[in-house]
């Protein structure tokens, strides 16, 4: 760590944070579309582990590039 940033090599297990990532979003795909006062809170946390799921990706091919 410098500056107070942490390398990608750094951070551990992108593997095991992968798969709860990945855990999480069939979670809540298996619960279907949603309506009325829970649909936005849904769809709002949908894009929340799909951004999620996406930088925990791509911190793992850093990690292991390095």
């Amino acid at each position: 760590m410098r500056d107070g940033r942490i390398g990608a090599a750094g951070v551990p297990g992108t593997d095991a944070l992968l798969l709860e990532a990945e855990t999480l979003r069939r979670d809540l795909d298996a619960l279907g579309p949603q309506e009325g006062d829970d649909a936005e809170p849904v769809d709002d946390y949908r894009a929340y582990l799909g951004a999620l799921e996406r930088m925990v990706r791509l911190l793992a091919l850093l990690a292991r590039s390095v």
